[in-house]
């Protein structure tokens, strides 16, 4: 009785959370295709538009995953493929907020060394899942005996320390950068990036939030992963939405404006290509100093 009495709100919230991964799979591909076919695209134009392809492809392997399972396992490839690519998802976002902050921000071949963790956790589930035959991945996916093996904590681990950690460090940039145009603009309101210190700080909660879950569970086994699944790939969803309705805000597509003024510099510049007489070079030396100096911009 009690199980038929729950049935209609299992498949109510069955519905919703499709509802939500199907919204925020089209929403991330529509974004996606959005940034990459944007005019005059910088490198953080970039890093974000493959931002948003990594969040689509998580999004549409875990809702395949959920939706085999509730349809006897019709894609048993789809079993854990969205993992390893959540390892992307901390990185890319710090890459995306370093372009913004930084004017002197290149892309590097060292910065591919953020991608190990998941480059290792691909390695590491191919080896003990992905080569699997289908009926023995379906079986460790029914009973769940997939979490007594030393992977299940440990890519857990390195992927509550890989969001929170970036996360936590995507704010420090964004902090240093808000100090630092405060000393040559009186009004940073534009290009504080606020809006996206503020989706950071949500994201934050959230994601430890989820991370102490799935390592509360992994130890003492309070929840199934379906439900935790359910729970996670949802607020990943939610956070693509509402960082593509403040994106869209912003007027030009998730830019800012690049901040380039080096105070030190101007003041030192000879003033040579002018026909400015003697002491009025000497003015304008003295007024690049005052500025440099005293800083009366800022008041």
């Amino acid at each position: 009785h009690r199980d038929l009495h729950s049935f209609p709100t299992r498949r109510s919230s069955d519905l919703i959370t499709s509802i939500i991964l199907i919204f925020g799979f089209f929403l991330s591909f529509f974004l996606w295709v959005l940034v990459l076919t944007k005019k005059d695209k910088r490198v953080s134009d970039k890093i974000l538009s493959f931002y948003f392809l990594v969040s689509a492809l998580i999004i549409l392997f875990a809702f395949l995953e959920i939706y085999s399972r509730k349809n006897g396992y019709i894609f048993p490839w789809s079993i854990g493929t969205s993992t390893p690519f959540i390892l992307l998802i901390g990185p890319l976002l710090w890459l995306y907020i370093e372009s913004l902050t930084n004017q002197k921000f290149s892309f590097k071949g060292i910065h591919l060394l953020h991608a190990i963790p998941f480059v290792l956790v691909l390695i590491l589930l191919f080896v003990r899942m992905f080569l699997l035959p289908d009926s023995v991945k379906i079986e460790m996916d029914q009973s769940e005996t997939f979490k007594k093996d030393f992977i299940f904590p440990l890519v857990v681990t390195m992927i509550a320390l890989s969001n929170v950690g970036y996360t936590a460090w995507g704010l420090f940039l964004i902090k240093s950068y808000r100090k630092r145009i405060k000393t040559y603009f009186s009004d940073i309101d534009e290009l504080d990036l606020s809006w996206l210190r503020f989706l950071l700080l949500s994201a934050l909660i959230f994601l430890a939030s989820i991370s102490l879950l799935y390592i509360v569970d992994s130890m003492l086994k309070f929840f199934t992963y379906e439900l935790l699944q359910l729970i996670g790939f949802s607020i990943a969803s939610v956070f693509v939405m509402v960082l593509g309705f403040f994106g869209l805000r912003q007027g030009s597509l998730f830019s800012t404006q690049t901040i380039k003024f080096d105070m030190d510099k101007a003041a030192s510049i000879p003033i040579q290509e002018t026909n400015l007489k003697k002491d009025e070079e000497e003015f304008v030396h003295k007024l690049l100093n005052h500025m440099k100096e005293q800083k009366p911009y800022i008041n």
